[in-house]
C-alpha cells in the first residue's frame, strides 16, 4: 500500500474528488469532515507508529493567520483550539506577514535549549553513577 494522506475538508464533494484522485495514484487516503476528528486520527496513527513519539509534547501552530480579519484572529484560534480540546502551546503565525514567527522561533529555541540541558544533566548523572560504582 502507498503512503497515507489525510484530507480534512467540510465539503463532502471535494473530499470525495480528492480521495478518488489520490487513491488512483496509489495513496491510502483518509478523509474527514473536521479537525477534531482529524486530531484523534493523527494521535492514533502516531501512537501506532511510535508510542514514544506520541508521548512527546506537541504544539498547535495556525499558519496563514493574516488571511483572517485582525479582529477575528484571536477568537478564531481560541475556538479552534477549544474544539480540538487542545491543552498544549498554541501559536498563530503568518510567515508572509512575519506575524508571530519571532515568538514561535524563540519558543522553539527555548525548548531545544531545555532539552539539551536535560540531556546533559542526565549524561552527567549517568557518568557520576558509573564512577561511584567502579
Amino acid at each position: 500500500m502507498g503512503n497515507r494522506v489525510l484530507i480534512i475538508d467540510d465539503d463532502e464533494k471535494l473530499r470525495k474528488l480528492v480521495h478518488e484522485y489520490l487513491e488512483s495514484y496509489g495513496f491510502q487516503v483518509i478523509t474527514l469532515p473536521d479537525g477534531s476528528l482529524a486530531m484523534k486520527t493523527i494521535e492514533a496513527e502516531l501512537q501506532e507508529f511510535s508510542p514514544e513519539l506520541a508521548a512527546r509534547e506537541r504544539w498547535l501552530v495556525f499558519n496563514k493567520i493574516d488571511m483572517l480579519p485582525a479582529a477575528e484572529r484571536e477568537s478564531h484560534c481560541a475556538e479552534l483550539a477549544k474544539r480540538l480540546v487542545w491543552g498544549g502551546p498554541v501559536f498563530a503565525i503568518s510567515a508572509l506577514a512575519q506575524e508571530g514567527t519571532r515568538e514561535l522561533c524563540e519558543a522553539v529555541m527555548t525548548y531545544l535549549e531545555q532539552q539539551a540541558a536535560e540531556e546533559s544533566d542526565l549524561a552527567q548523572a549517568t557518568a557520576d553513577t558509573e564512577a561511584v560504582s567502579e
